[in-house]
């Protein structure tokens, strides 16, 4: 889906819920009561809910509903807060119609603060009941994601993201990134959030060259995301982080399980869903695999990540032998993150294969700049031997 194109039937973005008191305990409640309420309505059908990676990113309430929407490309804005008056705490709601700016719904909840995980559940209710009325007798299952108890915690893992997605890709900043979560779980050793995400890092750093792969790495990795969905199995991004480790760590049919129940919770999990295609991609379906990682690129067309997960599209792309449709995708990805080497990577290898090699070799060259370290067997590592072959004409040029 393209920003400014609406989505078929009703497309909804869930803001990031608006903290009306000075708590760090209730900006931890809002976030979650905003995620919540993501999850809720992914499960209802008809539904089609933008991932929190791209609705999150409108943090601003001044920002119109028409702006949002023109951005992500969905038909309704639901935005909220959250105000907390001694034990109790006050959610307040409001569902707009984002060409117009109409208020379609609004709802307030109040509950002590030992309840407030109930109220998702009532908030989800009021949007259904006014958007598709047949969904009112759907049973809606409510579902709890498991937070940390230190909230300090949850400020390491975001500390950890920040450097993901701030510095580009290289030794420096995974170690960084390990470093914050491997912080979070000292301070909270339940965060099974945190550590499904070590693990995930930890596998993409072997498969990307970053660090050298050995049997101990990938065990500890492995035991590590199997942790992690021991600790928390009804967490979507947990179980999608997990997964997608354990596939890119060799296990392939446990990620793949993993996966398709990440999905089936959240399946607006952009995540999730791109690493479910990828899976499909690596074990020979790749028609289907590369149908569902575009599917998830959709679902958060503002995320982070697209970058990274529209460079791996190209790489399958490629696979497919459809090297024009993976040289496309190596320029968007380029253009979404200019720190990201891979995707120059992507690029000299289309173009070679394509017989350009003038073209490829200045896409190596740009590949080199942003990394003076690569090395054909990084190359080799990342893209598969096929491709390090296809280069190693252009290599010897440059």
């Amino acid at each position: 889906m393209q920003a400014g194109s609406v989505a078929e039937g009703p497309s909804i973005a869930v803001r990031p819920f608006k903290v009306l008191s000075e708590s760090r305990e209730l900006e931890f409640l809002a976030e979650g009561l905003a995620e919540d309420v993501i999850a809720l309505l992914a499960r209802v059908p008809g539904f089609f809910l933008i991932s929190r990676a791209s609705s999150f990113l409108f943090q601003n309430p001044e920002t119109p509903a028409s702006i949002v929407a023109r951005q992500l490309g969905v038909r309704y804005v639901l935005d909220g807060s959250v105000r907390g008056a001694g034990p109790q705490v006050r959610v307040s709601t409001q569902l707009a119609e984002a060409a117009t700016g109409r208020i379609l719904w609004s709802g307030k909840f109040e509950a002590t603060r030992a309840e407030t995980l109930e109220l998702q559940d009532d908030i989800a209710r009021g949007i259904m009941i006014e958007l598709e009325p047949a969904l009112t007798q759907a049973q809606v299952n409510v579902i709890r994601r498991q937070r940390p108890e230190n909230v300090d915690a949850w400020g390491c893992y975001h500390q950890a993201a920040g450097a993901l997605g701030g510095k580009g890709w290289n030794e420096l900043v995974v170690t960084e990134a390990q470093n914050f979560l491997r912080r979070a779980l000292e301070l909270d050793g339940n965060f099974a959030l945190a550590r499904a995400q070590l693990a995930l890092l930890s596998a993409l750093a072997q498969n990307t060259g970053l660090v050298e792969p050995s049997a101990e790495r990938t065990e500890e990795a492995r035991t590590t995301a199997e942790m992690a969905i021991a600790a928390d199995t009804g967490s979507s991004e947990v179980l999608g982080y997990a997964g997608c480790a354990l596939v890119d760590l060799g296990n392939r049919e446990r990620g793949v399980e993993i996966l398709k129940q990440a999905v089936e919770i959240d399946p607006s999990n952009a995540q999730a869903e791109v690493a479910l295609g990828a899976a499909l991609a690596m074990m020979g379906d790749l028609d289907a695999g590369i149908a569902r990682m575009r599917h998830g690129i959709r679902l958060s067309p503002r995320d982070r990540r697209l970058a990274f997960w529209g460079w791996a599209l190209g790489g399958f792309l490629l696979r497919a032998n459809r090297p024009e449709e993976a040289l496309e995708e190596a320029r968007i990805a380029a253009r979404r993150d200019p720190r990201l080497y891979l995707p120059a990577i992507l690029e000299a290898v289309a173009q070679a294969a394509l017989g350009r090699t003038e073209l490829a070799q200045c896409a190596l060259m740009s590949a080199r700049r942003l990394r003076p370290e690569l090395t054909r067997q990084e190359i080799e590592r990342s893209h598969g031997r096929h491709a390090a072959k296809i280069l190693a004409g252009v290599w010897d040029a440059n």
